[in-house]
């Protein structure tokens, strides 16, 4: 007998949401308070460093680094007003403000504001490793630039993968960019024109629906998914899914995924299909029918699985994985496969339960053993 269901409906949403109130039990990660810099004692240190009294201005040479804080400024050549707070910089200027830093040939700059001009520079933001590269740029904020004509992209190198270049270009970190006669670029290789873009520029995950994935086949019809990103908190986060599919049905799933740190993070997956074809032995559903399994005269099919790695105690870690369904060897492809998963071997599809579990420890590094049970196109 396969479980029964009320009203043959699995309850995904209640599921979705024991896992969501599981996520609320994480550890939380500690939030540092900001510094002020209109508090900090700036330091400079160079070969050469003069100081003009009646302005209250230092000006230094060679080899000049100033620090303040999180930030450090280095130059060749430095004026710094400690009234003002301004600073300008010229020759292998590199700016560093936290995890950000500026590379220019020139710079006047407020450390106090984090505001200023740049010349012929570059500026990388760590979260979201974007790359902003203009001959002429602005600071205007502390997450705000813009530029009269530049390049944005988040790839590392002289020859980025993707860009976009434009003129006008505005920059809000955590918000949009906007800029005219915008061109994509693939390489070298201009790819698409716009004579105005707006674009997201998010160093953090943000809830919201993802791309959709449409495709057709003989057994399943067309099918459309449509899956919906939720960031539940730092550390945790999940994604539902409504597949639909003219033949079959619609399916729902939800996806659960938190990180403890870079060794105890897994995921759960909820699928559930109330299926419009059958196998009862006639010829009206023989198409629907497997070779290896008897026949499937019930629609509800489900499939639950788990998969982890886990610190442990005395430098070990752990990996463990957990799987369950009445009818998996004709729901596998139709869901989302666990990373490391292979279907070694095919069981039969009246199995009311497979479930498989391990648990290994090792010093130093993590094992992680996944076996998969029955693969066949739904």
């Amino acid at each position: 007998m396969y479980p029964a269901f009320p009203g043959k409906r699995l309850p995904l949403t209640a599921a979705f949401v024991v896992l969501c109130l599981l996520a609320c039990h994480m550890p939380a990660f500690a939030v540092t308070a900001k510094e002020d810099p209109r508090q900090v004692s700036w330091h400079i240190s160079a070969l050469k460093v003069t100081y003009d009294k009646p302005r209250d201005l230092y000006v230094a040479e060679n080899e000049v680094v100033i620090t303040g804080g999180k930030t450090r400024l280095e130059a060749d050549y430095l004026e710094f007003s400690n009234k003002t707070k301004e600073a300008d910089a010229r020759g292998n200027v590199l700016f560093i403000s936290g995890g950000d830093t500026i590379s220019c040939n020139a710079m006047q700059m407020n450390l106090a504001t984090e505001t200023g001009s740049i010349d012929k520079g570059t500026i990388f933001v760590q979260e979201g490793n974007y790359y902003i590269t203009a001959d002429t740029l602005r600071k205007t904020g502390k997450f705000t630039y813009d530029a009269k004509q530049g390049s944005i992209t988040t790839c590392n190198g002289d020859t980025p993968d993707w860009k976009i270049t434009g003129k006008n270009i505005k920059v809000t970190v955590e918000g949009h960019g906007t800029a005219s006669h915008t061109a994509l670029w693939a390489k070298n290789l201009p790819i698409l024109y716009s004579p105005y873009l707006i674009f997201p520029v998010k160093t953090k995950r943000q809830s919201g629906l993802l791309l959709p994935d449409i495709s057709s086949s003989d057994r399943t019809g067309i099918e459309v998914e449509q899956p919906l990103f939720l960031a539940l908190s730092r550390n945790t986060d999940a994604t539902l899914y409504a597949h639909y599919m003219s033949e079959r049905g619609l399916k729902t799933a939800g996806e659960f995924r938190y990180a403890l740190d870079d060794h105890s993070k897994g995921m759960m997956i909820l699928d559930f299909l109330e299926d419009d074809k059958i196998d009862n032995g006639t010829s009206a559903t023989r198409e629907y029918s497997f070779g290896t399994t008897p026949q499937r005269t019930n629609t509800d099919r489900w499939w639950f699985r788990m998969k982890g790695d886990q610190t442990l105690p005395y430098a070990l870690r752990g990996a463990w994985m957990w799987m369950l369904s009445p009818m998996l060897t004709t729901f596998w492809n139709s869901g989302t496969a666990l990373p490391g998963m292979t279907p070694p071997m095919t069981i039969s599809a009246r199995s009311s339960a497979a479930a498989w579990m391990s648990m290994t420890a090792t010093s130093g590094k993590t094992v992680s053993s996944c076996h998969g049970l029955g693969q066949h196109p739904i």
